[in-house]
Parts: C-alpha cells; sequence; structure tokens
C-alpha cells in the first residue's frame, strides 16, 4: 500500500500518533547516541592505555602475554660479560623512561649491527606500561615500518631457520625462525601442519618475522 504525505491532514492538522511516533524515534535516537558515545569513549581509553603499534591477539595463549608489539629504540650500550654473554641497552624512543639491559640469550635474535647510538625496532610480547617485568623480547630489527600481522595457513616447508604458509587466498609468506615461542605442534612436520601466526612485516622488503606460532583448528 503506498502512503502518500500529507494524507488526511489537509487542514494541516498533526495526528497525535505522529507526535508519539517522532518522540519515541528521538528518544531511540537519544539512546542509540548515549551508547555509541559510551563505546566510543571505553574504545577511547583502550588505545590511550595501549603502547604504540601493539595489539592484543585473537587466541588466548596457552602462556606468556596476549600483547604483541614493535618498539623503536636507540641502543645505548653493547657489553659482552666475563662469560661471554652480550648484553645490549636501549632506550625506548616513544618512552624514554622504558630503559631495558638484557642479556642477547633471552633477546632472540639479532638482525642488525648493534653498537651505542644505532637505532633499531625490537618485536616483543608483554604489556611494557602495566606489567614491565614479564616482557619477552624476540627480535632486534633494523629501523624501519613494520606492521603486524595475523596469517592461517598451512604450512608447505618447515626448514632450519626457516617456514612457509600457504593462506586460504593461495598466498605463500615466509617467515624467519627467530627464537619466538612456537606452541606445541604447531611445527612438527615437514609441512603440511595447520597454523596460525601473529608476525611483523617490513614495508620495505616485505620481510616477516613471527611473533607467536600456533597450532591451527
Amino acid at each position: 500500500m503506498l502512503l502518500l504525505s500529507g494524507c488526511g491532514g489537509g487542514s494541516g492538522s498533526t495526528d497525535p500518533s505522529d507526535t508519539v511516533a517522532e518522540t519515541t524515534q528521538t528518544e531511540t535516537r537519544t539512546e542509540e547516541d548515549m551508547e555509541g558515545r559510551a563505546v566510543a569513549d571505553e574504545e577511547q581509553e583502550m588505545v590511550s592505555e595501549t603502547y604504540p603499534e601493539t595489539m592484543a591477539m585473537e587466541e588466548t595463549p596457552k602462556t606468556g602475554s596476549s600483547f604483541l608489539g614493535i618498539m623503536h629504540a636507540v641502543i645505548t650500550g653493547v657489553v659482552t660479560e666475563s662469560d661471554g654473554v652480550t648484553v645490549y641497552s636501549f632506550q625506548d624512543k616513544l618512552d624514554k623512561e622504558n630503559i631495558w639491559a638484557i642479556p642477547g640469550v633471552e633477546l632472540g635474535d639479532v638482525l642488525v649491527e648493534p653498537a651505542s647510538g644505532t637505532e633499531t625496532a625490537i618485536l616483543f610480547q608483554g604489556d611494557v606500561i602495566n606489567d614491565s617485568e614479564n616482557v619477552d623480547f624476540i627480535v632486534m630489527l633494523p629501523e624501519g615500518e613494520y606492521d603486524i600481522m595475523r596469517a592461517e595457513g598451512v604450512t608447505t616447508q618447515n626448514a632450519m631457520s626457516t617456514f612457509s604458509v600457504r593462506t586460504s587466498s593461495g598466498e605463500e609468506l615466509i617467515f624467519l625462525k627467530d627464537n619466538c615461542v612456537i606452541e606445541d605442534g604447531a611445527l612438527d612436520g615437514d609441512s603440511g601442519d595447520s597454523v596460525i601466526v601473529y608476525y611483523a612485516q617490513s614495508r620495505e622488503d616485505g620481510a616477516c618475522y613471527p611473533f607467536r606460532i600456533f597450532a591451527g583448528g
């Protein structure tokens, strides 16, 4: 049935039911706006408490923190101890109060020529703001732009230092094994394992550096 505007109201009078409907719609819109603002405020609060270039994983990990991030830092010192262990110290470029000194064996891979004054990008997992004692540093990379990504697929090769994953879209990604945490059973075979990989991808050359590797469904 086609309803024409003004039908039944030639004298310009207003149907009381129309007024009630308009009032109800206004109240509904007001409630929706308030809810929308509340959600926006909550999201803004979450963002403000999150370290830059950090995200939470969708899966709840069995071990370790669910926060993954990239810290842009300046190396302030490289010292080799008497036992032969190299200790790196560095300062967060975004938060000058974040100063770290860690042995290379805890850091994992170092893919940059470390020297005092060198700028670097360091992959980490943990809450660097609220729980700095439990932060794990994964790999020290050359300074540059990186994106935190997630890939799910099946391995096509699993070598000593790299592994490859073919995603559902047919894209094949090559990852460097860089001492990140690998869930038991995630990379058991030479190929054919279903995996979920969280990683940082270089915008410069497309190289992929994993944070965490989980067994897929």
